[in-house]
């Protein structure tokens, strides 16, 4: 329906009247008229009633529901502006285009290749090592992890000892990367650190990354550096590939399931009735599993702090076949914020944020287990624990474990594909894992995490773990195996 109303406008109209620019985050009034949403926020601060807009060509108005402009109706189909690319410099060493830093020790200018390599350099010889921003970019300086201790065994938090859970499996990872994603929507007063919430392998050991629920995507490499970067109109929340290579991605806007081609036109996967859906999982034969608010009435308001949430399951022809909504004591999901689908069982675990608790069930959506970290049990024995659960990240290890993200203390908790407690992910660096809400765990498995607060994506190696099981149990394990393997 949306690309027929689409299909109706002038082609040649690919600026926006008011700005005379290609458009970003295009919006859609209902003359059939687009301008950037930008553009129509300054527009409608000019105007005495914030509750409808006047078309700036037409003169046509539109009342403004409570979302007021992000209310608007997407255009997918609209020319978009894309932002300028970093400046490309010529590296001193290998002499390749890329974007480069300066050694203010010999005031070199080096590629990320070659800088690493210059620092070890140094570092044998002695001398210390600073990087100074040489190309137009708004990159931090990276991290120096050469400098840093990461090897030796970090330290057990004391929110850890007083979970009340029996630890199986410590697994300690060091840190390898870390660089931070700037947006370029914010404008200057605007300015803030963009939070990361998904992570989506793309291949060639590249990598997308969604910022904060869109409208842009940006590609990257590990060690930081951009590759592309492209501006979507609209909000997404989620993307991911199914097992049939089918590019699908969600947003809470609009209760569909919407899908990318070959020709990069976006067409509607599955229809979510009754559903708003936030992020999705694909099972390994095709299907898809998307989580999100269940749409209220129109006639009854929604009570506050009575949030419902609920869970589909679709074929991979995008047909629903299964769905969760409500439990004996109510609604099972109330914010669902990420999902995984393990690879061992297909069970699926959701990450709910106001529940507090991570839910798995199996692929027929019956409820199997609420994880909540413990407090049931400290409850019981009246037991103090001093950081929250707040998980809104998970996804799975190539064993099928999922590892949930809680970004209230940045503890990484690994359950088994049924959801049992196994132990938690720890690293020594200074900086922890900061406040996760994206996760991912790559062909590599090497472990990715997009930060909620600081904007950046911090990547680590998994370098020894402990069990408390006997040595064969141990030889077992999917880290010993990675650890083997590397």
């Amino acid at each position: 329906m949306l690309e027929s109303i689409m299909s109706d406008t002038d082609e040649d109209e690919n600026v926006c009247a008011i700005c005379w620019e290609a458009f970003t985050q295009p919006k859609f009034l209902r003359c059939r008229h687009t301008f950037c949403k930008s553009c129509l926020k300054g527009y409608l601060k000019k105007t005495e009633n914030s509750t409808e807009i006047k078309c700036p060509i037409c003169r046509g108005t539109q009342k403004l529901n409570k979302e007021g402009l992000d209310g608007l109706l997407d255009n997918y189909f609209a020319h978009r502006r894309l932002p300028d690319q970093p400046e490309l410099l010529c590296c001193s060493v290998c002499f390749e285009e890329a974007i480069l830093k300066t050694c203010l020790h010999c005031l070199e200018k080096h590629c990320p290749t070659c800088r690493q390599s210059h620092k070890l350099a140094l570092k044998i010889a002695g001398e210390s090592c600073e990087y100074d921003a040489d190309s137009e970019s708004d990159d931090d300086t990276p991290v120096d992890f050469d400098d840093k201790d990461l090897t030796d065994e970090p330290n057990v938090p004391f929110s850890v000892l007083m979970s009340g859970q029996v630890v199986k499996t410590q697994i300690n990872v060091k840190l390898i990367s870390a660089f931070k994603v700037k947006s370029m929507e914010n404008s200057a007063e605007e300015d803030q650190n963009p939070p990361i919430y998904t992570i989506f392998p793309k291949g060639d050991n590249r990598f997308l990354i969604i910022i904060n629920v869109g409208p842009e995507i940006v590609e990257y490499e590990p060690d930081g550096t951009e590759i592309n970067r492209l501006t979507f109109s609209g909000s997404i929340s989620d993307m991911r590939e199914t097992a049939n290579n089918r590019i699908l991605f969600v947003h809470p806007k609009d209760p569909f399931v919407l899908e990318i081609n070959g020709q990069n036109r976006i067409t509607i996967f599955a229809q979510c009735k009754g559903c708003r859906p936030i992020t999705l999982a694909p099972f390994q034969d095709g299907r898809i599993a998307v989580a999100g608010f269940v749409i209220p009435v129109e006639e009854k308001e929604e009570k506050e702090g009575e949030k419902a949430a609920m869970l589909i399951i679709y074929d991979k022809a995008g047909k629903m076949i299964r769905e969760l909504t409500e439990g004996p004591d109510g609604p099972i999901l109330r914010f669902p914020m990420g999902i995984s689908v393990s690879s061992f069982n297909n069970n699926i675990c959701v990450a709910d944020q106001d529940s507090r608790c991570a839910i798995i069930t199996d692929e027929n959506c019956n409820l199997i287990k609420r994880y909540d970290a413990g407090r049931t049990f400290r409850e019981f024995r009246f037991l103090w624990n001093p950081t929250e659960f707040a998980p809104i990240a998970v996804c799975n290890d190539p064993d099928g474990n999922f590892i949930v993200a809680n970004t209230a203390d940045g503890l990484l908790h690994v359950l088994d594909p049924n959801g049992t407690f196994l132990g938690y992910i720890l690293t020594k660096d200074a900086e922890g894992f900061g406040h996760p809400a994206g996760i991912m765990m790559d062909d590599k498995n090497r472990i990715w995490l997009g930060d909620r607060l600081d904007g950046k994506i911090r990547i680590y190696e998994i370098s020894s773990y402990k069990n408390s099981f006997d040595v064969r149990d141990s030889e077992q394990s999917p880290y010993h195996r990675f650890l083997q393997n590397r």
